[in-house]
């Protein structure tokens, strides 16, 4: 008797493993419904909102009950005319969908300008999202994202939700230093205090610490300033100009008198026959001494001025103006800097 209790135990425990796995292993399943709340936004218009918000949905792995054929359902039912999240729960409960979406088009003929969603849920509770139709973010896309935040904030349960725009954006977010994506970013974030830091480009870069409440929404709008475009950096060659200059023409005067002593040489008395009685000499030392002081002079001023030249950065300036000397064969170029 005791073993087959425990058998019947076994078997019981088993079943209702087996249905718990089914259960949690059954995907979420949603209807579609499109509101009529305006006549001036076409049919066809609506018809492709819920096409898109369908496709979004099963890209998402959830199972979709199409808008038609939960209006198939509806037909005759006083659910019928449903066009608000309060009668959601109840559609979701008479279709047989975890959720059902109410998707509303916004705009006129000529142009369509938002979508939002809702999703209602058979247990009672809704989850909204939006999104303006742009140039940029067509219909499908537009139904994408709106579909996408009403998700976030259904699945966001024991967590918040933080909405980060920048202007330019495609920024990078890091929470609490991690990588989270880029902007426009919408995320179901652990309540609590968090520090987000949102960089564009690798310069520019804001810190700002955040407090995430339960189920509450925090939205940070940023303006991010662009860097300064950075000047080219300008330079000029700067030569030493006077003391090469000074230097050289001691060097220049030194050889000079060497070569009027040179030029001096000769007879300074000549005898009655006509020979040279006494010639003018040079005394060695002196002449020497002066030659070697005026060509080293020389040759120390050319390579003063050759490796004495540095580069400069020109710092800019009303009342700057650059200098620059360029020494060449036959020419002689001076600027200055004041």
């Amino acid at each position: 008797m005791d073993r087959s209790l425990r058998l019947f135990g076994l078997g019981i425990s088993a079943l209702l493993a087996a249905g718990a796995f089914a259960v949690s292993a059954r995907a979420d399943s949603a209807a579609v419904l499109p509101v009529r709340e305006s006549a001036r936004v076409p049919e066809t218009v609506r018809r492709d909102a819920a096409v898109a918000a369908a496709a979004a949905l099963a890209e998402d792995g959830v199972t979709v009950r199409s808008a038609v054929d939960t209006e198939a359902v509806l037909t005759g039912d006083p659910l019928e005319q449903c066009a608000a999240v309060d009668c959601g729960a109840a559609v979701a409960a008479r279709v047989g969908a975890d959720f059902v979406v109410v998707l509303s088009v916004f705009g006129t003929a000529e142009r369509v300008a938002s979508v939002t969603v809702a999703l209602a849920t058979a247990d009672g509770l809704s989850f909204g999202g939006e999104a303006d139709i742009t140039r940029e973010r067509p219909l499908a896309q537009a139904v994408a994202q709106a579909i996408a935040e009403a998700r976030i904030r259904q699945g966001a349960g024991t967590r918040g939700t933080l909405r980060i725009e920048t202007t330019p954006s495609g920024a990078s977010v890091h929470i609490d230093g991690r990588f989270r994506g880029e902007t426009p970013l919408y995320r179901a974030i652990e309540p609590g205090p968090h520090r987000v830091v949102v960089s564009h480009g690798g310069r520019v870069s804001e810190t700002h610490d955040v407090v995430i409440t339960l189920h509450g929404e925090s939205a940070l709008r940023l303006a991010l300033e662009t860097p300064p475009p950075v000047a080219p950096r300008r330079t000029h060659i700067e030569r030493p100009l006077i003391g090469p200059i000074l230097l050289g023409a001691a060097g220049l005067a030194l050889v000079a008198i060497d070569v009027v002593g040179l030029a001096s040489l000769g007879c300074i008395e000549e005898a009655a026959d006509g020979v040279c009685a006494r010639e003018k000499t040079i005394d060695a030392l002196p002449f020497a001494l002066y030659g070697g002081l005026g060509v080293g002079a020389i040759v120390g001023a050319v390579l003063w001025l050759v490796l004495g030249a540095h580069e400069v950065v020109d710092s800019p300036g009303p009342t700057s103006a650059s200098v620059r000397v360029d020494v060449g064969l036959g020419e002689l170029s001076i600027s200055g800097r004041f």
